[in-house]
């Protein structure tokens, strides 16, 4: 994916930051090998997280790791060994969603949907990010794509999601999807809300109007 300081380097900053912030983070973690991966996922454990994200579908990253399925799955097991933290597996379209989460839902306690491959969306332009891998795109115009990655999951039983909205009406979307299947669902906010000032304040929006909806719903029950 894009470089970082590195996990020893933020190891160093980042844990007393959470620490003093009282939020509740999420690691996410990325590596091109397993013995990276485990040496990343231990180094978390240092870290005050209530969760880890596994991310094998970055689209920036020059290897092709999304294509191998077995490497996939041989990741989420050893770090399942060596984490402490529960684990979500963050997966993207073109993954073989079947065959992975048939095998990792042992391990794992959530899918959530990383941004497709700018190539996938857009086969003939190039990409204004080719330089930093080619980048990913997100939003609406695949949300057709993602609705196909959930309803495959859904089908299978498979575990929880956690799934990506852009407008409000995207909760009941996704809702009456997970109800169907039988699945429970959670959400997500992509980084695409910081790219316009006004936008960046939508989600804590959504958030309070979803919960006031909730507990109007919660009252009005016998």
């Amino acid at each position: 994916g894009l470089k970082n300081c590195g996990i020893d380097e933020a190891t160093k900053k980042y844990p007393r930051i959470i620490k003093q912030s009282g939020i509740k983070a999420i690691g996410s973690l990325y590596a091109d090998t397993i013995e990276d991966a485990v040496y990343i996922a231990k180094k978390f454990n240092e870290w005050p997280l209530v969760g880890l994200e596994i991310n094998v579908s970055c689209p920036n990253s020059g290897e092709n790791i999304a294509a191998n399925s077995v490497f996939i799955m041989t990741l989420c097991e050893e770090i399942k060994r060596v984490s402490k933290f529960p684990l979500m597996l963050k997966l993207s379209y073109e993954n073989d969603i079947i065959s992975i989460v048939r095998v990792v839902r042992r391990w794992i306690e959530a899918i959530s949907f990383n941004t497709v491959k700018y190539g996938i969306v857009f086969p003939h332009k190039k990409s204004p990010l080719a330089h930093l891998g080619g980048g990913g795109v997100s939003g609406g115009i695949v949300h057709p794509l993602y609705e196909r990655l959930a309803k495959k999951i859904m089908g299978m039983a498979g575990p929880p999601l956690i799934l990506p909205i852009w407008e409000y009406s995207d909760i009941a979307k996704w809702q009456k999807s997970g109800k169907r299947f039988h699945t429970e669902t959670a959400f997500a906010f992509g980084s695409i809300f910081l790219k316009h000032k006004y936008r960046a304040f939508l989600p804590s929006c959504m958030v309070k109007k979803h919960k006031k909806e909730m507990a109007k719903k919660c009252s009005c029950l016998p």
